[in-house]
């Protein structure tokens, strides 16, 4: 079958003597599995879904847990209708049932949410010898799709273990759940693929391996997947924010603003396939800026308000204004007050961020920062009254308004 229907590893046209072969081998001995179970293949791969259905079916009675047969059937055929035949499979003593714990287990995660008889299913795939070691078996060949054969592999195994690792975290077991994706990623050696990676990285910042999951996002980038660019992009931002936040903590300003640099560089690679998430992300980035120290926008040592130090953190902090008017634009259509009641507030306390900072050397020029900053404030407040933010920017903001001030931070707090 495998040099008459596949020279190459490719599929070939034709295959009536494989057909023949394979329907003398039934003819012969039909308490076989095998022999029905690569016929099903076979009538799978010219496109006789229900032949195939028919050759599966019997060999699944010949043998529950035929790998071949069971995972043609649920190619064919709607889960809901293979529940009896599942059964039938896990039940059985074989090695080779891995492909029914599988589906068992994701229907679990997937569609019942229940995460404990998951694991368990799961587990029990994952050590299926059809699973962890595929290459034992004559006919792994055949496991894979007629559509895109391929020589045995761990794909599956890594899909397990990608779930398995859902699982843990869902249940918050988050150091096993890390510990699952490593080992995913060794299996999958260097055919990872992207949204693998991207799990891996979110898993390591909720445990504040913020580093890691940089490097983890970093990866993911690039590869050529257009599909998992923005959550690695929002990834790799948010991970390096984190990281300036801790910088910014240990008093390392330049390492925190190359931080910052970095994570707005990858969103600004995003081009057209830019987002709100993405702009606000950017924007974020650039107001962090305002909490540096005036050090890390100069090369002189000074903790002075030095002019060209105040204008150059100004320039890198503005840039975030554009950033998140532009996530507005992209906002416009959504019809969330919310949304753009956050967005007004991140404005907002953008231009702040300025005005104080101008406030250092140019008190006339800063009070009109102030006044628009209160502006985008209101803004906000007209799109949610009830957004606690933008009260509290707005006391802010109305400094030279005192009466405005505490009822605005009153509104705040209530």
């Amino acid at each position: 079958f495998f040099h008459k229907e596949y020279p190459n590893g490719s599929k070939a046209k034709g295959g009536k003597e494989s057909q023949a072969q394979l329907l003398r081998a039934a003819k012969l001995d039909g308490t076989k599995a095998s022999p029905f179970a690569l016929l099903g293949y076979w009538y799978e791969s010219h496109g006789d879904s229900k032949r195939a259905i028919g050759c599966y079916s019997k060999a699944l009675m010949l043998d529950s847990a035929h790998p071949v047969a069971g995972r043609g059937l649920i190619r064919l055929v709607p889960l809901i209708q293979l529940k009896k035949a599942l059964d039938q499979a896990v039940e059985s003593t074989s090695p080779l049932n891995g492909w029914s714990w599988q589906v068992i287990g994701s229907t679990k995660a997937l569609e019942d949410a229940d995460y404990d008889m998951a694991v368990v299913a799961l587990l029990r795939a994952a050590r299926a010898r059809d699973v962890d070691k595929p290459e034992t078996d004559d006919l792994s060949f055949f496991y894979a799709s007629p559509e895109h054969p391929s020589s045995p592999n761990k794909s599956a195994l890594v899909s397990i273990l990608s779930t398995l690792a859902k699982c843990y975290r869902c249940l918050g077991r988050y150091t096993a759940s890390l510990r699952t994706y490593y080992t995913a990623l060794s299996e999958a050696g260097d055919k990872v693929e992207g949204s693998l990676l991207c799990a891996c990285g979110q898993v390591e910042m909720e445990l504040g391996l913020y580093n890691e999951a940089t490097e983890r996002f970093s990866i993911a980038l690039e590869l050529s997947d257009t599909s998992v660019a923005l959550p690695a992009t929002l990834g790799l931002g948010v991970a390096l924010l984190s990281i300036a936040q801790t910088s910014v903590e240990d008093g390392k300003a330049g390492a925190a603003l190359g931080c910052l640099e970095r994570g707005i560089q990858s969103c600004e690679n995003m081009g057209y396939a830019s987002s709100i998430s993405v702009e606000k992300l950017r924007g974020d980035l650039h107001s962090f800026g305002g909490l540096l120290p005036l050090r890390a926008f100069t090369a002189k040592d000074t903790s002075d308000a030095d002019a060209s130090a105040v204008d150059a953190q100004i320039e890198f902090i503005g840039k975030g204004e554009a950033a998140y008017r532009a996530a507005e634009q992209h906002a416009n259509h959504s019809g969330l007050d919310s949304l753009g009641a956050s967005l007004a507030s991140d404005c907002g306390a953008n231009i702040l961020l300025r005005a104080q900072l101008k406030s250092l050397v140019n008190t006339t020029s800063a009070e009109a920062d102030f006044d628009k900053a209160a502006t985008e404030f209101r803004r906000a407040l007209d799109l949610d009254n009830s957004f606690s933010p933008a009260w509290c920017g707005l006391g802010c903001a109305a400094q030279n308004n005192p009466m405005l001030s505490q009822h605005a931070l009153c509104r705040a707090v209530e």
